[in-house]
């Protein structure tokens, strides 16, 4: 007897659902009906390995709920999602694709950032109570979108997918002189006078999802007399160096640099991150690798030209880093001529140097201010180490 009771009400329970999709129910004020018509074609593809075949579509059976009283009695019996929209649906496939949802992210913010941006650098040895070596540098620089059109922006580095991307260009001077700047003689065995004069377009590749940052660029320029240098440090001298009629003769820089950091320790007010990259050309052949520490607030340590967030953001930092050295220009003079009153030998370069920095960062609307103490060991046999400060401002537009 309750055999035939259950017989009998499967029958029942299955001719319902039969009948549902043909007459529809309308129960309330809240109406179901179904729609083959409208249900997405996906194809799922295993989770796990041999766990679900993805040789055939599977339709889905798509639920559609029409409010019609907000106050209905049966608005709360059944919440069913909407009918995704064309975005959902791409998701979804890239989800069960296997790309996961934070390369779908990636995609979503992989873009040149509008940021618009005019830095000022002041370098020099005079904070420390020198005057000699490298001894001052100047830097301006822009920060546009539209610098991604420029011709030579295709030749920077692409970068990884998912960044978000800054172009610059930056004009910068620098000076190098001997111990005793105002000897009129050739001081041997001492650092040559050399002054450069430069102006580089670059690319910043910033991946917030695996926290590293690509900086590529390259260099055009001059060295010698051509670059000023002379000129430069008697404005800024009371009494005008005599040594720089020997300085290094002049010659075209033309230089390609890529620089690559990657976080492995990082939380919200701390990072410690590792780096590397090289420079080839005329000036510098070079390459490096070191470690970044920082802490501060969130915005503060991750790149805070990447985003002009609102509010106070700092950042203190220190870097130490070791430079692999195969040329310097500014040692040794045009590698392509001699034709220069005074250069260093090959033999008497430091192919390995050490550098260390140290500084803190301010973020206030869009208003930078960063200041940073730097280190270098000697750069040739009867060098010296050496020191100067660096002071850089820059401004959101």
């Amino acid at each position: 007897m309750q055999s035939n009771l259950r017989h009998t009400g499967l029958i029942i329970l299955t001719v319902f659902l039969l009948l549902l999709p043909v007459s529809g129910i309308r129960q309330g004020k809240t109406e179901f009906s179904t729609g083959y018509q409208q249900a997405p074609l996906v194809k799922i593809k295993p989770l796990l390995s041999g766990t679900i075949s993805n040789s055939r579509p599977v339709e889905f059976l798509q639920f559609r709920t029409r409010q019609l009283s907000k106050d209905s009695p049966s608005a709360s019996r059944l919440m069913l999602p909407p009918a995704p929209t064309p975005i959902l649906q791409q998701k979804e496939k890239n989800i069960l694709a296997g790309r996961g949802s934070a390369k779908i992210l990636q995609a979503e913010s992989n873009k040149v950032l509008n940021n618009v941006m005019i830095s000022v650098s002041f370098a020099n040895d005079i904070f420390n109570n020198t005057d000699h070596y490298f001894t001052n540098g100047m830097g301006i620089e822009l920060v546009h979108p539209d610098i991604s059109k420029l011709p030579l922006s295709g030749f920077l580095f692409p970068g990884t997918a998912g960044s978000e991307v800054l172009y610059g260009l930056q004009f910068a001077h620098n000076m190098y002189t001997p111990l005793n700047p105002d000897l009129k003689d050739i001081s041997y065995g001492d650092r040559p006078f050399a002054a450069t004069l430069s102006l580089s377009i670059y690319k910043i590749s910033i991946n917030h999802f695996k926290g590293s940052r690509i900086s590529s660029g390259i260099r055009f320029g001059v060295m010698g007399p051509a670059a000023l240098g002379s000129e430069i440090q008697s404005m800024i001298h009371d009494i005008e160096p005599q040594g720089w009629v020997h300085q290094v003769g002049n010659s075209i820089i033309v230089d390609y640099y890529i620089q690559y950091e990657s976080d492995f320790l990082k939380s919200t007010k701390f990072s410690l991150s590792y780096l590397a990259g090289f420079n080839i050309g005329s000036l510098h052949n070079k390459a490096n690798g070191g470690l970044v520490l920082r802490f501060g607030n969130e915005a503060g340590k991750r790149k805070l030209e990447s985003k002009m967030s609102s509010g106070l953001n700092y950042a203190f930092f220190v870097r130490t880093q070791l430079n692999l050295i195969a040329y310097d220009a500014t040692l040794q003079g045009n590698m392509f001529s001699s034709n220069s009153d005074y250069h260093l030998g090959n033999a008497d370069i430091s192919r390995a140097t050490f550098f260390a920095q140290a500084g803190f960062s301010l973020n206030y609307q869009g208003i930078n201010l960063s200041v940073e103490q730097n280190y270098l060991s000697p750069e040739f046999s009867e060098g010296l180490p050496h020191r100067w400060l660096q002071i850089k401002t820059s401004f959101a537009l």
